[in-house]
This record gives structure tokens, sequence and C-alpha cells, in this order.
């Protein structure tokens, strides 16, 4: 694993946490959509931008990252 990788992993599970202690904010659901992009973990990037685009329509990012 790379250093990178590494740094990447550990925002992940900032994020993740931030989701679990705060579910309705969109932009950390973006953000873990990012993070989950530089891991590889494409599946999982697209149920983090849905879910940010869900709470926050207007959200351009998420959508362009769905390809919307």
């Amino acid at each position: 694993m790379e250093a990178e990788d590494s740094h990447f992993l550990r925002a992940a599970e900032y994020f993740e946490t931030g989701v679990r202690l705060d579910p309705s904010k969109a932009d950390l659901r973006h953000n873990l959509g990012k993070v989950y992009q530089e891991l590889a973990r494409f599946d999982e990037a697209a149920g983090a931008f849905s879910q940010a685009l869900r709470l926050n329509p207007a959200d351009q990012e998420s959508a362009a990252a769905l390809g919307n």
C-alpha cells in the first residue's frame, strides 16, 4: 500500500464517522464519494454521491460525478 492510499483510507474513516454522526450533511457524503473514487471504490463512491444529491438536489458536483 502506498503512503497516499493510507491517507485516503484515513480520510475515508473520518468522513464515514462524520456521516454516522450527522447523516444529514450532504457535503460529508460528497467528500466521502471523492475519497472513495481515489481509492477506486467506485460503487461506494456512486452511493455516496447519490446520497449527497438526495440530500442536496442542487449539488452539481455530485451530479457531475454521477454523470448527470
